[in-house]
């Protein structure tokens, strides 16, 4: 082929880089390359696509490679974007380049103006009017009709660097000049040649076309993820060279794009691993002989090829993680999914099953085929993973796989593509917010089983955000696991309606619930929702688990540094949880007067990063299930909400600040946990609970006298009542026998009539926070039925909206040594990371305007980007041990903070 006989768009680029520069066409035709063999290396995604769609599974693939060859449409703008490199624009061109318009828009926005809005001759609609006129006359259909049906597949296309193109304030013709809208237009033809000769795969029949539309919108989210997949991939320069010379595009495609596209898709950890047939417990966990009753219920649930949702509701101790992992991987060997995901509450418990699942995930797949790749995937993971970045691969591992884990790893955007993910339930709700990228992650979870741990910690915001997770993941026939100590009845049958509400979408269905919401009270309890049939399976207690809990009311802080002293003084170890930091810090610095500096230890979030993790790991040394008596003899904990659930630690003696009976049940699990024979000084299972007197009359500041912090982290004072009213009552609890009647004495419908008249006020006022958090969570939600689309409300995700309360930001801890500024903490390869911790924007919003400005500002080019989302603190050693700086509040006002590597953060007037 000659200069001469180019077709127009020869005379664009698409990729310039240092090692050349890559013509339009031959880009177009490596995304689309990509997109044709996903069809087949992702056969979950592209059956799920067809199904939801109404599509042939035959006609995908080259429908996929059509949509996915204009993508980068809004590029052939030579003033908007081929302006940008003039070297390769004059020699493709042999001409000048133009200039630049007063306002330049992304290419992919430009490209989505170009499609809809960007009048051409005689057309209103733009290119796709002039594209899809004549297909129209000579199928005598409705244009408009036609048109309607088209943007839902390629509202996604234009979309590609995951986030819809916004709506154009005008058709601001400037934009495009009339040779490159016919180049255009040229383009989507030859392309529609090549890949649809015979015609669009759909009609725009009236009598079926709502009905096309909503699935054409409910598959609009898959095809979102494949598209930003593909264009990554696709755009990649170690599969895909520059190419500048001309060829056929028949032999670029079948010769160069094909082959490099399917070298792409090897090397890159995306394809499926082959599943292994069902291990069971045994197999899994050869060391656990004796199966738990919910491992077992587990081994014998009868399986389908619906969508399944199972929830498990068991004593800590029970084995609800094993229990989940067999039943995980009995739905992988079904066939029904390829890999899991597991999302905890925290990055601290995502670490813990992180470690807990490392060793066994080559259980789940056959030796022979693709190697799985296992990433942690929460926020600060390339600390806690660094050295698995920069390690060899493992003997007998190929290097494309080492690739695979290096491009899978470059980007926590694409850590739920991995074979198994683990990580926060933060990283997967961020699949249905609309945040960049979002439709990455979706298409991350529609294949693997999610599971998702503590769902009773849950606010409202949250539940109604993982309800909504719920409904996609089951629209596209995913299926979930949910793990819990317990739930309250109501609680459940939201999830369930939920999960029912996605699966009956998938299927063309407004609705498709369970016959009957869920009855039994019976605990522990196995829920499965599958195809629509709702089964609750009570499950048996393993006897070593039922215990009792006695509980003693302390009413005063003074009564129980007594109780803590006494356990210490008998020899035992002891713990007393706070409901906040500085409440936390007061009682600790109290307590250090009484016992002494070495038997005393603070833990709360209020850390830096690098400090937290020490101090967890001392807390765990000390206090683990490997502790030794001499360790823990005569050692007091005060800590916050962090020991609920992240760490795998017990006391002799325990203390809580009055919370939410669920909570008190989860902080009691810390109690006595492990086996370890007679307590010292023959402490018993003693809970005791720092809580107002109920012997007095109930006022409205009941609850706030004693915890005036406490009473903001936890609003729902009447609920206080309900827990502190029942436990004085019984003196206690049993588990597993009182957990169920407990939760719903505190949470049930019924339960209200108990409160206080006096405390009325306050529950109603919580309640409407409530449901203001849900509705916020609702109107912050994408749509599954409304599809991909575009609008103002899309963001970037370096603050996403996956937790409701006042917004935080990261603050960075620096020291001044001299006329330096150094991290807090030097060490690794992260060390600003390591000097972080969030605040919220409340107590700091900006940085100091002092002398110490040269300080922040060396300090914020050391940290670099990052910085740009935070605060950056100089420090300045006040007396031993104690560092003080400044920054300012969001009035404007000067904050003075301190910090101490044994206090934590602390904030002055």
């Amino acid at each position: 082929m000659t200069k001469q006989n180019f077709e127009p768009f020869y005379h664009y680029w698409s990729k310039a880089r240092e090692e050349g520069v890559h013509l339009f066409p031959y880009h177009a035709l490596d995304a689309a390359a990509v997109g044709r063999l996903l069809v087949e290396a992702l056969p979950r995604w592209s059956q799920t696509l067809a199904q939801l769609s109404g599509l042939s599974l035959e006609r995908l693939p080259d429908w996929i490679s059509f949509l996915f060859s204009i993508h980068d449409l809004g590029k052939l703008s030579s003033h908007c974007f081929q302006n940008k490199v003039p070297d390769a624009y004059l020699r493709l061109t042999s001409k000048p380049p133009p200039p630049a318009p007063g306002f330049v828009p992304r290419h992919d926005f430009l490209g989505w103006y170009l499609w809809n809005e960007i009048p051409f001759p005689n057309r209103q609609k733009g290119l796709v009017e002039a594209w899809l006129a004549p297909m129209a006359d000579a199928k005598k259909a409705d244009l408009e009709d036609l048109i309607s049906l088209m943007n839902p597949w390629v509202l996604p296309i234009f979309g590609h660097h995951g986030l819809p193109p916004r709506e154009a304030n005008t058709a601001d013709s400037s934009l495009w000049q009339t040779r490159d809208r016919d180049v255009a237009l040229a383009f989507v033809q030859a392309m529609a040649q090549r890949f649809l000769p015979d015609g669009l795969p759909f009609d725009s029949d009236a009598l079926h076309f709502d009905d096309n539309l909503d699935r054409f919108k409910h598959a609009s989210w898959l095809l979102a993820g494949g598209m930003v997949m593909a264009d990554w991939l696709g755009s990649n320069s170690r599969w895909f060279s520059p190419t500048d010379q001309p060829m056929a595009l028949d032999h670029y495609w079948h010769g160069i794009a094909l082959p490099n596209a399917k070298t792409a898709l090897e090397q890159s950890g995306l394809i499926p691993a082959i599943s292994r047939p069902a291990q069971g417990l045994v197999g899994l966990y050869p060391g656990l002989t004796t199966p738990s009753p919910m491992q077992q219920a587990v081994e014998a649930l009868s399986l389908t090829d619906a969508p399944l949702l199972a929830i498990l509701e068991d004593v800590t101790g029970g084995g609800k993680t094993e229990a989940a992992i067999v039943l995980a991987q009995r739905i992988m060997a079904q066939g029904r999914a390829d890999g899991i995901y597991f999302a905890l509450p925290t990055m601290t418990t995502a670490n813990a099953i992180h470690a807990r699942v490392q060793p066994i995930v080559h259980k789940f797949y056959e030796q022979d085929g693709p190697k799985p790749v296992i990433l942690l995937t929460h926020g600060k993971s390339h600390l806690y993973e660094e050295k698995l970045t920069k390690a060899a691969p493992p003997p007998g591992e190929e290097e494309s796989q080492a690739q695979a884990n290096l491009w899978l790893r470059d980007s926590r955007k694409k850590g739920l593509l991995a074979h198994v993910g683990v990580g926060t339930l933060d990283q997967a709700l961020m699949g249905i917010l609309p945040l960049k990228h979002q439709s990455l992650r979706l298409l991350g979870l529609a294949n693997k089983v999610l599971i998702v741990d503590e769902v009773h910690a849950c606010d409202q915001y949250l539940l109604e955000l993982l309800q909504r997770l719920l409904a996609f993941h089951a629209a596209h026939g995913g299926s979930a696991i949910l793990l819990s100590a317990t739930l309250p009845r109501g609680m459940r049958a939201e999830l369930i309606e939920a999960f029912a509400r996605g699966r009956s979408l998938a299927e063309g269905r407004d609705q498709n619930r369970p016959d009957s919401p869920p009855q039994n009270t019976s605990y522990p309890l196995l829920t499965t929702s599958l195809g629509g049939a709702l089964i609750e399976e009570p499950v048996a207690c393993q006897e070593r688990l039922h215990h009792r809990v006695e509980c003693v009311s302390l009413d005063t802080e003074a009564a129980v540094f007594d109780h803590l002293t006494h356990a210490a003084e008998a020899g035992g170890c002891a713990c007393w949880i706070r409901n906040s930091v500085d409440d936390a810090r007061e009682a600790y610095s109290a307590l250090r007067q009484r016992l002494g500096g070495d038997r005393v230890h603070l833990f709360h979030a209020r850390f830096a990063l690098a400090d937290r993790m020490d101090i967890e790991q001392r807390i765990l040394t000390r206090f683990g299930k490997d502790s030794t008596l001499d360790n823990r003899r005569g050692q007091v904990v005060v800590a916050t909400q962090v020991v609920e659930q992240s760490l795998d630690i017990d006391f002799d003696a325990m203390v809580s600040d009055l919370a939410p009976a669920d909570l008190l049940i989860q902080r009691a699990g810390r109690l006595q946990r492990h086996e370890r024979g007679v307590r010292p000084g023959g402490l018993v299972k003693r809970l005791g609970v720092l809580m107002p007197s109920l012997e007095e009359p109930v006022d409205e500041g009941w609850y706030a006298r004693l915890f005036p912090r406490g009473a903001y982290v936890y609003p729902h004072h009447g609920r206080l009542y309900l827990t502190a009213w029942w436990l004085s009552k019984n003196g206690g609890f049993s588990i597993p026998g009182d957990a169920r009647d407990w939760i719903e004495s505190v949470y049930g419908e019924a339960s209200q009539a108990h409160i206080p008249e006096a405390l009325i006020a306050a529950q109603i006022k919580a309640e409407g926070a409530d449901m203001s958090a849900k509705s916020l969570a609702k109107l912050n939600a994408i749509s599954f039925k409304t599809g991909y689309q575009s609008g103002n409300g899309w963001r970037d995700d370096a603050h996403p909206p996956t937790r409701l309360g006042e917004p935080t930001l990261p603050l960075y801890l620096a020291r001044q040594v001299g006329l330096e500024v150094r991290p807090w903490r030097e060490e690794g390869s992260y060390p600003w990371d390591l000097s972080a911790l969030s605040v919220r924007r409340g107590r700091v919003a900006e940085e100091a305007r002092d002398a110490t400005t040269p300080l922040l500002k060396w300090a914020r080019e050391a940290i670099g980007k990052a910085a740009d989302h935070g605060v950056v603190v100089v420090l300045k050693e006040i007396e031993k041990g104690r560092w003080q700086g400044s920054a300012h509040n969001e009035q404007g006002r000067v904050v003075t903070i301190t910090y101490d590597p044994e206090l934590g953060l602390g904030f002055e007037a």
